[in-house]
Formats: structure tokens, C-alpha cells, sequence
């Protein structure tokens, strides 16, 4: 596909080596380029340094030991830390008696850690180009921090279910959103159990009213609503094509069919689909199947339905406390970043999402939900081999005034929203606060859209100069790739990015419409789409039916495209209004 204009920017040059970059003669050679591209990669792109200061990091640690052992020494009076913000602490401390000649390293060994609160990177706790500061897993083993709590304590239930009493839970204190079992995503109790109930009608709203004006009720058939034991607490998920609404519940009326929420829905149900669709979440008559669970915020009484297979009561299994596991906590406007800092190795799983008391809604690509691990100022900082995973939210946002950053090889999947992040939906004012000159490489980013449907493998709005190369994306309900974010020729920062030799594939998933393997919006000059594959794009089969390989937005312009290849999708390769609305 040829491309609109522009060229390649000498900044785009921020990843090490070259690419050839010859036409793919059939799908399956830059498929497979994709496929095998990160694992060839080193462990590290950087000479191996020694460090001029170690600290370890166990389970079977103690916080007033040293942290210089890797193991406790025999009597047992010195060792590891237990916990790595002790050695975060450990470093600051260092550091006020005078610069550190050489790298840091804190070695965690294997193991899960749960955390108290969200582990947290100030300007304090950068390291510099000679003396950079990592935080990585001991070779050979898997540290998992994890922003959960194990759940025991389980008794026999009615019928095929466990429940377990949660005082925590009934005193206000804890209430959580999400369940794992062995590592895999338990199903909030809902119904129906596969497909989606249907909107019957509109209450009050005049005939030709505008589609992005929400309702705060609707009608629907007999019995799909009733008023269920602590009604305050379940929710409705509402399909709008391209995105959700997710309502509380207020009132039911069994009389005339009508259920109204606390807040409106994001846009007007009916507005596109006759068939409008939605489900039911979170009542505890809804429980009637294995992998379902109910938390019962009253009694603090939390039930489950084990799944075939799963040894029950000794199954793992664990339930989110924080909805925030790492943060980078730089301020650009006021020129304070947190610097030099790596995370290789790593596990970051277990968090929870929340819900506002008039519920969610977002215009696109859940721009408003936050990520797991948090980053603003941040530069010269390096996410490396690390696992994002189990969350209720996006996995890694670097929003801010983030620079010269690396994020490589990571793994990221089983998430509530979205995969990685980069910017932010209203464009900074300074060239300090964009985020810019990032590479975004050998990722492995999928399983997404468990609790907002439209969150999106890879988002990029008012971030310039960045390279987003050799990642894979799939399994997720709407688009792969969203870049841009202003409407027409609005003033923006999304200029000369570089995505390429990328993967694309089982997007949408006929869950919603009107989206892409690859998303475009406004003006972005000097960016590059090259040598990426596209495949088996496929919406929901309502109105309208619309999933493309590549789709050009309103005012998109000043875009490169070539040598893509597409295939499997429903309605084309490439849809290009490109126009102002």
C-alpha cells in the first residue's frame, strides 16, 4: 500500500541495528519474521558491567538484615531483604552520603512477594548513564510481585460451590473486582452465561435524538432484570458498537421493564443496532456455572464454582488488593524525572479495576482507564523481559513527559483493558511533558478487553519521534493499534513515529465494530506504517458491521504506508476517509 506522504525522520533512528527492508512476497515471511525476532535478541542490549553495589531481595529475607547475602547465612543474623522497596530505601540511603561510583543491581530472587502498596520510583531514585539502578530477577528464577492476597479458608457450599468469609470484605475495608484461580481469570457471576441480552426500547427520548446523547434507563424483555439480592451492586455492561458503557443498577420495575441506572451510558443505545446488546454482572443469583464467583460486599461472604480439573480447596487462589503495581512518579512540569532506572525480568500481576458511583464511559479505545504499572517523567528507563499480567486495567502506561525510554521483550496479556500506552489523550503544552523518542520493541502484548471491551493492544496519542517495531498483538475486542487522537487538522504532537514489522491478528473477535488492526485520527506528519501484517480482523455482525486491516480516520494525512500486508478481514485492508468531517 503506498503511502499519503512524508519520510522517514533521522529521529526515528532511536533502535540499535537496521532492517531490511525488502517487499514481503507472501504473508507468511514477515509472519514469521514477526514470530521469531525477539527471542533472538540478547538479554540485555548493553555491555555487561559489573556492579558496584548489590543488594538481594527473597522471600525468606528480613528487612533489618543488610540485603548483601543472597541466601541468610547459617545463623540466620544476616541476608536477604524481604521486601524490594526495603532495598529502594537501602539505595536512597547510599546515595545521600555521595555518588555512587558504578551500577546498582537488587537481584530478587524467585518467588511470590505481596504488595502492600504500589512499589514507587521518585526523582530520588534515579541512577545516572554510568550508574544506572536495576531492579532484576536473580538468573534462573521468576519473582512475581503481586498486587493480591491469597484467598483460604474455603468450606463447602450449596451445590458445587465453596464460599470462604472475607471480615475485611463485611467491614468495608476490601472489595475486589476480580478472581484468579491458578493463574487464570475467574468469571464474575453474570448472565447470560456466552452472547448478550437485548434492549427492548428507549424511555423518554424523542425520536432522532443525537447518537452520543446517553440514557440513564431502557426497557427490556421480561425477566431478563430483576430485582436481585443487593441490587446497588450489579451492573450492566452496554454495547455501543465501538465501545461500552458499564451502569449501575438504581431501581428495577418488573411492572413496566424498566431498569434505571445511577449515571447515564456514554452514548444512546439503539442509536446504530435495533439489537442493541448488553449483560448482566455481579448478582448473586446469577452463580449457576463452573469458573463463577460471587462477592457478597454485606455479608463479606465470597462464593465460587470450581472448574473441572481444578483441586479445590488447594488450588491457588488469589484476589487483587491495589489497582496500581509500579509507578514512576516524575513530574516534566516541574522538571523533576526519574532517570536510569531498569526493571528486567520481573512479574507484575494481580490488580483490580474500580468503578465510579455513575459508572463508566469512554468515546473510544478506553482512553480514560489507567494501567497497572504508571509512568510520568520518566527518562532513560528501560522495561526489559518483564511480565505484565492479571490486570483490571491497561498493563503499562508511559504517559508523561516520557523519554528516551525502552520497553523490550516484555510479556503482557490477561488484562481488564488495554496492552502498552504512550501519551496522552490531550496534547501537552510543553515539549517537556510530551512524551517522545521512545522504542517499543519484541513484545508480546494479547488477551485483552475483559472488563472494558474497547482497550486496545498498542494506544499512542500526542507522543512524537517514536519506534513501535517487532511486536505481536492479538486477541483483543476492538482495534490493535490506535495512533493519533485529534479530530481533522487540530494542532498535534503525533508526528514522525515508526510503526513497523509488527503482527496484528484475531482483533475484534466479533465483540465490537468500526474498528482496525490499525487505527489512524488527524494529522500526523512524518510517520511511518511499514512491513507490518494485518490478519483475521473480523467486528460484531450488528449495525454497522465494520472491521478493516488499516483505517484512516477523519483528517488522517501526512502518513507513509507501504508494504503492509493484509488478509482475513471482513470489510477490506484499507479504509481511508482521511477527510475533515
Amino acid at each position: 500500500m503506498s503511502g499519503l506522504s512524508g519520510k522517514d525522520s533521522p529521529r526515528n533512528q532511536v533502535t540499535r541495528g537496521t532492517h531490511a527492508m525488502t517487499r514481503p512476497r507472501k504473508p507468511l515471511v514477515l509472519l514469521l519474521f514477526s514470530l521469531l525476532a525477539w527471542p533472538l535478541r540478547s538479554p540485555s542490549g548493553d555491555a555487561a558491567t559489573s556492579p558496584a553495589v548489590r543488594f538481594y531481595v527473597a522471600a525468606n529475607g528480613r528487612d533489618d538484615w543488610t540485603g548483601r547475602r543472597a541466601q541468610p547465612n547459617a545463623a540466620r543474623t544476616d541476608g536477604p531483604f524481604a521486601t524490594i522497596d526495603r532495598a529502594r530505601d537501602a539505595i536512597r540511603r547510599l546515595k545521600r552520603k555521595g555518588p555512587i561510583p558504578g551500577p546498582v543491581e537488587v537481584l530478587i530472587r524467585g518467588g511470590m512477594y505481596f504488595l502492600d502498596e504500589p512499589f514507587v520510583l521518585t526523582p530520588e531514585d534515579s541512577g545516572t548513564a554510568a550508574a544506572p539502578i536495576t531492579y532484576a530477577a536473580y538468573p534462573g528464577e521468576k519473582p512475581v510481585l503481586s498486587g493480591g492476597r491469597p484467598i483460604r479458608g474455603w468450606r463447602k457450599g450449596a451445590g458445587q460451590t465453596w464460599t470462604v468469609h472475607l471480615p475485611d470484605v463485611q467491614a468495608g475495608q476490601w472489595f475486589f473486582r476480580q478472581l484468579f484461580v491458578n493463574g487464570r481469570r475467574a468469571i464474575r457471576a453474570r448472565a447470560p452465561n456466552r452472547g448478550y441480552l437485548r434492549v427492548v426500547g428507549l424511555v423518554d427520548v424523542p425520536t432522532g435524538a443525537p447518537w452520543n446523547q446517553g440514557v440513564d434507563r431502557f426497557r427490556f424483555a421480561p425477566g431478563d432484570i430483576r430485582p436481585w439480592h443487593d441490587l446497588t451492586n450489579v451492573e450492566l455492561v452496554v454495547f455501543h458498537s465501538w465501545n461500552t458503557s458499564r451502569v449501575r443498577i438504581a431501581e428495577v420495575d418488573e411492572k413496566t421493564n424498566v431498569v434505571r441506572f445511577t449515571g447515564k451510558t456514554i452514548f444512546r443505545p439503539l442509536a446504530w443496532d435495533p439489537q442493541q446488546r448488553y449483560y448482566v454482572e455481579n448478582a448473586r443469583e446469577l452463580l449457576d456455572a463452573p469458573g463463577e464467583w460471587y462477592l457478597d460486599r454485606e455479608s463479606g461472604v465470597l462464593t465460587y464454582w470450581p472448574r473441572d480439573g481444578e483441586d479445590w480447596p488447594r488450588a491457588e487462589c488469589i484476589a487483587p488488593v491495589l489497582t496500581e503495581l509500579v509507578r514512576f512518579d516524575g513530574d516534566p512540569d516541574t522538571g523533576r524525572f526519574v532517570e536510569h532506572v531498569r526493571l528486567e525480568g520481573l512479574s507484575f500481576q494481580h490488580a483490580d479495576w474500580t468503578l465510579g458511583p455513575k459508572g463508566y464511559g469512554d468515546p473510544q479505545a478506553a482512553v480514560t482507564i489507567p494501567a497497572a504499572v504508571m509512568a510520568d517523567g520518566a527518562r532513560h528507563c528501560v522495561i526489559r523481559r518483564c511480565e505484565i499480567a492479571h490486570v483490571g486495567r491497561y498493563g503499562l502506561w508511559f504517559r508523561r513527559g516520557c523519554k528516551h525510554n525502552r520497553i523490550e521483550q516484555n510479556h503482557v496479556h490477561d488484562l481488564g483493558a488495554g496492552g502498552i500506552r504512550l501519551g496522552e489523550p490531550n496534547m501537552a503544552q510543553t515539549d517537556e511533558a510530551e512524551s517522545s523518542d521512545n522504542l517499543i520493541a519484541n513484545n508480546y502484548i494479547h488477551d485483552g478487553g475483559h472488563v472494558y471491551a474497547a482497550g486496545v493492544g498498542f494506544w499512542l496519542a500526542h507522543a512524537g519521534h517514536n519506534v513501535f517495531e517487532h511486536n505481536e498483538i492479538h486477541s483483543f475486542n476492538y482495534t490493535g493499534i490506535s495512533l493519533g487522537w485529534n479530530w481533522n487538522e487540530a494542532p498535534t504532537r503525533t508526528l514522525h513515529n515508526t510503526i513497523r514489522f509488527n503482527r496484528v491478528h484475531h482483533v475484534m473477535r466479533g465483540v465490537l465494530s468500526d474498528g482496525a488492526g490499525l487505527y489512524t485520527l488527524g494529522t500526523q506528519t512524518g510517520t511511518v506504517i511499514r512491513n507490518n501484517v494485518f490478519h483475521d480482523i473480523w467486528p460484531y455482525l450488528g449495525r454497522p458491521a465494520m472491521a478493516w486491516g488499516i483505517y484512516f480516520d477523519q483528517g488522517s494525512n501526512g502518513l507513509t504506508v507501504e508494504n503492509n500486508v493484509v488478509y482475513h478481514t471482513l470489510t477490506g485492508g484499507l479504509m481511508g476517509t482521511g477527510k475533515p468531517a
